[in-house]
C-alpha cells in the first residue's frame, strides 16, 4: 500500500497563478540586474572614495533589519484581525520577496504581489488583499504625520508658501484618525469589488490603531537608522537627528510617490540632496554621495533577504521534485 499522499490536480486558475507568478519573478529579476548594472559605475566610485566607520553601518543596518521585523508584524495583525493566519516566518517570506516587486516600475507591484502570495499560503483573498492594501496606506499616513512633526522647518523651506507645516501635519493626522472608522469599511468594500474577492469581515479598529503606531515607529527607527548610516560615512556632517528623520521620510515618500520610477529610483536621491542641501545639513558633494551611498545601502538590505527566501524555494522544489522521481 502506498502511503504517499495523493495531490490535488491544479486547476486552469492554479495554473494561471503559478505562470504569472513565474513571469513576475522573472521580471523582477531581470529589472534588478539591469538596476544594478545601470548604477555599478556610480556605485563602485562612491564605495571606493569613502572610508566607513562600521560599527555606525552595522548599527544602522541592525536598527533597519529590526524595524522591517516590526513592519511585518504589524501587517500580519491586518491579517490576523481579518481572520487569516500567517506563520511569522511565512510573512517574513512574502513580505520580504514581495518588496522586490518594488524594483519594477509601477509602485503598486508590490503591494499586488504581497496580496497574491498571502493568499497563495492560505489566507482567505479578502483578507489577503484588504491587508497589502490598507497597510501600504497607513505606512503613508504615518509616513506624512512623521514628516510634519519632525520636519515642519524642513517642508516650509523645500515647499515655500506651506505656512504652519507642523499645525498642517496634526491636523490631516487627527482628521484621519477620526474618518479611519467610517472610511475603512467603504475602502475595503471598494477593494473587494475591484480585485474580486470576497468582502472580508469587519477588522478589529485596535487592529488598525496598532497597526499605524508600528507605522509611526518604523519612520523614525528608519531616520535614525539613515543618521547613523551618514555619521559611518561623513564624520563631518553634523547630528540633527529630527532632520534625518524629515529628510529620509520625506525623500522616501517622494520617490513612492513616483509611480513610473522602480524603487523611486533618482527621484528619492534628487529629493534628499534637495532636502539636505537646502537645510544646510550636508555639502551638495556631500549630499549627492551621502543620496547614492544610501541608496546602494538600502538596496543590498532590501534585496538579500528576498533572494535569499527566493533561492531556499527553489532548492526545496528541486529536492521534492529530485524525491518524487526516486
Amino acid at each position: 500500500m502506498s502511503t504517499a499522499r495523493e495531490r490535488p490536480a491544479p486547476t486552469a486558475r492554479g495554473r494561471a497563478r503559478t505562470a504569472f507568478l513565474v513571469v513576475a519573478v522573472a521580471a523582477v529579476a531581470w529589472f534588478l540586474v539591469r538596476h544594478v548594472a545601470g548604477q555599478w559605475g556610480a556605485y563602485r566610485a562612491v564605495a571606493l572614495a569613502l572610508r566607513p566607520r562600521w560599527p555606525l553601518v552595522v548599527g544602522a543596518s541592525a536598527l533597519v533589519l529590526g524595524t522591517y521585523a516590526l513592519l511585518i508584524q504589524s501587517w500580519r495583525a491586518l491579517v490576523t484581525g481579518w481572520g487569516g493566519r500567517l506563520a511569522y516566518w511565512t510573512g517574513v517570506r512574502i513580505w520580504t520577496v514581495s518588496n522586490l516587486a518594488r524594483y519594477v516600475p509601477g509602485t503598486l507591484w508590490s503591494i499586488g504581489a504581497m496580496g497574491l502570495l498571502a493568499e497563495n499560503a492560505g489566507v482567505p483573498p479578502g483578507a489577503a488583499a484588504g491587508a497589502a492594501i490598507l497597510n501600504t496606506l497607513l505606512n503613508l499616513a504615518a509616513g506624512c504625520v512623521v514628516l510634519a512633526v519632525a520636519g515642519g522647518d524642513y517642508v516650509a523651506r523645500v515647499i515655500p508658501g506651506i505656512a504652519h507645516p507642523r499645525l498642517l501635519g496634526a491636523i490631516v493626522g487627527v482628521a484621519g484618525a477620526v474618518a479611519l472608522p467610517v472610511a475603512l469599511p467603504l475602502l475595503t468594500a471598494l477593494a473587494a469589488r475591484v480585485l474580486r474577492r470576497d468582502r472580508p469581515a469587519p477588522l478589529p479598529f485596535r487592529n488598525v490603531v496598532g497597526a499605524f503606531v508600528a507605522n509611526l515607529v518604523a519612520w523614525v527607527a528608519y531616520g535614525l537608522a539613515f543618521g547613523w548610516f551618514a555619521r559611518g560615512m561623513l564624520p563631518s556632517i553634523g547630528r540633527n537627528w529630527a532632520g534625518y528623520v524629515a529628510v529620509f521620510t520625506g525623500s522616501y515618500l517622494t520617490g513612492f510617490l513616483a509611480l513610473l520610477a522602480p524603487g523611486g529610483l533618482f527621484v528619492r536621491e534628487a529629493a534628499m540632496v534637495v532636502a539636505l542641501t537646502t537645510t544646510g545639513m550636508a555639502s551638495r558633494t556631500d549630499a549627492e554621495v551621502l543620496a547614492i551611498a544610501q541608496r546602494l545601502w538600502l538596496t543590498v538590505l532590501e534585496i538579500i533577504p528576498g533572494l535569499t527566501f527566493l533561492a531556499a524555494g527553489a532548492l526545496r522544489s528541486r529536492r521534492a521534485a529530485r524525491h518524487a522521481r526516486e
